[in-house]
């Protein structure tokens, strides 16, 4: 290879931005290149506003690489008004011998934002400058930059200019744009300061933005002597190191090379999928990665290990792979669990082996509809056991995917696979209400628990029955557990509020009929209602997935007290606190007041369970400061574990309640304690 033929160069951004998708000379992206991803990430607008800031700024922001190339190569041309949701498509084949066109190799995803950010829009929304941005703000994440609708009516802020009206300016045109400017704001009387700070914002925007002798861009030019694979070499190495691209992004772009559609086909599959489906935003990176399980039995995506020979067979696998997994999202997630939100599901690739027996089935002549009852009803168990105990792992999905390839599902061999790799086989009360989102979703499996929010994210609608803020709600009361919640929508939500739903249902009769389990509301409390309503949504788990659940408490809770009849003495002013570990997986608290103590048991599990870092392999100090002061400041202790230190403790209402004042009050001692003595 003739690394001599690669040269340096300077060039600017208003150089740049003219060379992109120019009818001579002009710039575009090689078939090969991965799709523009900044536009789709979530809080894009942030990194773009970033790369803006960096580029006044003057830091680098990487090399950019061009080919010129004369030789017949698939391209496509640079979005104009870029959105997340619209495909790019190669240009027309008759293009692609054109002889003066430069492929871009390195640098697409800066030269894709400048392009759409400076002359057009991004998502529908252009970027705005604040002119009077201070740059002496220690606040890293202000950069003077920010996004505002393109159609929207409301006039810019005072100091405020879209850069696409800015780009438009040429260096002669400095001066009268900056009386312009003046004139625009003369109402609001701008003092000499100002007025300093908008010329100088403006004189750099304009050298960096406008000023075709501003050289801020790196970038290298490969010449005409470089073959197409040379080329392709070229890109493989520069994106093994630095910031690489992932495996699947080199791998889609050694199939592109064969089948220049590819990665648009997966694209579009994916679409189809969220069309299906109702919104389930399925990654094409993910259709990909099952199609690698397929042909290479891994995960792990490596595109030098795979043969040239192989190439055409993620083609074929592709093409026999989209009815299949269209049906399996659309007929089992969506039509049989109603789950429209990627979010939902708590491990994705645990997926894998269940889509790949579709797609066995599917290649031996039987499709999706025609699957027996019996088989469904083991994907279902499947389904569930591989979520919620998390058989996530590469061993796990690959020896599972293979055990898939069968005419009845095996399940009770991939339970053990799963087992023999050190995975939990059984499912237990308490998991379900670690995984609320998932649980609440397969229990009421027709209910939908998201709606589109104004950002246009999904949200999950949830309503506690009983509020979690109720008026006058007596002590010890919680009702945040699962088993209280119901998917709705978000008026019912917000017309419910913080009533009580005895009195919400009477007002709303109507309303009845949005939730699942409640005939039996008017006849208990709450305590007992919330028991009523968990022994139905159990068994309506156990026989839709045919799996028995275990009672398990929610943590381990041993009190000690030497008399019991003397409920004064937690009130009185602790002496001593003892911190043990009995066992990896357990924490002992001893408080005492000198003559009595009182000692939580806690599992670490279950510190877990609510949100508390503890680090199982270092029982450091600063690793059981952090978990206990949690412990002592978290709402759900003194809402829920004094509740449950009551119930221990006494049988009747009154001495319950007063146990778990107690208790809550002594917890603020503990925090106080733990944080003086550790």
């Amino acid at each position: 290879m003739e690394w001599k033929n690669m040269s340096y160069q300077g060039l600017s951004i208003k150089e740049a931005m003219n060379n992109i998708n120019s009818q001579t000379n002009g710039w575009y992206l090689p078939t090969i290149q991965r799709p523009y991803v900044w536009g789709d990430r979530h809080e894009s607008e942030k990194y773009i506003c970033k790369l803006f800031d960096s580029v006044l700024k003057g830091y680098p922001i990487g090399n950019i690489l061009v080919w010129n190339c004369a030789t017949k190569v698939p391209y496509k041309e640079f979005s104009k008004d870029y959105y997340a949701d619209v495909i790019v498509e190669n240009t027309d084949e008759s293009r692609w011998s054109q002889k003066d066109k430069w492929l871009v190799y390195d640098g697409q995803q800066r030269l894709q934002t400048l392009f759409s950010c400076l002359r057009y829009s991004i998502n529908g929304r252009v970027l705005v400058n604040d002119l009077l941005f201070s740059e002496d703000t220690n606040d890293m994440d202000k950069v003077g930059f920010y996004f505002v609708d393109k159609n929207s009516s409301l006039p810019l802020p005072f100091g405020h200019i879209k850069m696409s009206e800015l780009y438009t300016k040429s260096m002669d045109d400095k001066s009268e744009y900056r009386e312009l400017i003046f004139e625009r704001w003369a109402k609001h009387n701008l003092t000499r300061d100002e007025k300093r700070l908008i010329e100088k914002r403006l004189d750099k925007l304009f050298d960096v933005f406008v000023n075709k002798d501003y050289k801020v861009l790196a970038y290298y030019q490969l010449s005409q002597h470089f073959s197409e694979d040379q080329v392709n070499e070229v890109f493989q190495r520069i994106n093994s190191g630095g910031v690489p691209l992932s495996g699947a992004d080199l791998l889609f772009s050694r199939i592109k090379q064969e089948h220049f559609s590819f990665e648009e086909d997966t694209l579009r599959l994916a679409k189809t999928i969220k069309e299906l489906t109702a919104g389930y935003d399925l990654s094409h990176y993910f259709i990909l990665l099952i199609i690698n399980v397929i042909i290479k039995k891994t995960t792990r995506i490596d595109a030098t290990k795979v043969r040239k020979d192989e190439i055409s067979r993620y083609k074929t696998v592709f093409d026999n792979l989209k009815t299949p997994i269209q049906d399996f999202f659309q007929q089992f997630i969506f039509n049989t669990y109603k789950i429209n939100n990627v979010s939902i599901i708590v491990r994705g690739n645990a997926l894998i082996p269940l889509i790949i027996y579709v797609y066995y089935r599917s290649e031996n002549g039987i499709k999706y509809k025609d699957i027996e009852t019996d088989n469904l009803n083991k994907m279902k168990t499947y389904f569930v056991l591989s979520q919620l105990n998390d058989w996530n792992t590469q061993t796990i999905i690959s020896k599972n995917s293979e055990l898939a390839q069968s005419i009845n599902l095996p399940l009770n061999e991939m339970i053990k696979i799963a087992s023999d790799n050190g995975r939990v086989a059984e499912l237990s009360t308490n998991t379900l209400e670690y995984y609320r989102k998932f649980s609440l979703k397969v229990i009421f499996k027709n209910r939908l628990l998201t709606n589109t929010g104004i950002d246009g994210r999904y949200n999950p609608e949830l309503d506690h029955i009983y509020p979690v803020k109720l008026d006058n709600r007596p002590v010890g009361y919680n009702v945040d557990v699962l088993w209280n919640l119901q998917p709705i929508d978000g008026k019912t939500n917000l017309d419910k509020l913080n009533q009580n739903p005895l009195e919400y249902f009477k007002t709303k009769p109507i309303e009845k009929s949005k939730y699942d389990y409640i005939d039996n509301i008017g006849n208990y409390d709450w305590l007992e209602f919330i028991k009523d309503r968990k022994i139905q949504m159990i068994e309506q788990f156990e026989n839709e997935f045919n799996i028995k659940l275990a009672e398990k408490e929610t943590s381990e809770i041993t009190i000690v007290q030497e008399n019991l009849s003397d409920m004064k003495f937690l009130s009185d002013k602790l002496v001593d606190l003892e911190l043990k570990f009995p066992s990896k997986n357990s924490i002992d608290i001893k408080l005492s007041n000198g003559t009595s103590n009182v000692i939580f048991i806690w599992k670490l599990d279950d510190c877990y369970r609510y949100g508390i870092w503890m680090n199982r392999t270092r029982n450091s100090i600063d690793s059981l400061k952090n978990g206990i002061l949690k412990i002592a400041d978290f709402k759900w202790f003194t809402e829920y574990k004094s509740a449950i230190i009551a119930d221990c403790l006494f049988t009747d209402k009154t001495s319950q309640n007063v146990a778990s004042d107690i208790v809550v009050e002594n917890v603020r001692k503990l925090y106080l304690l733990v944080n003086s003595k550790i």
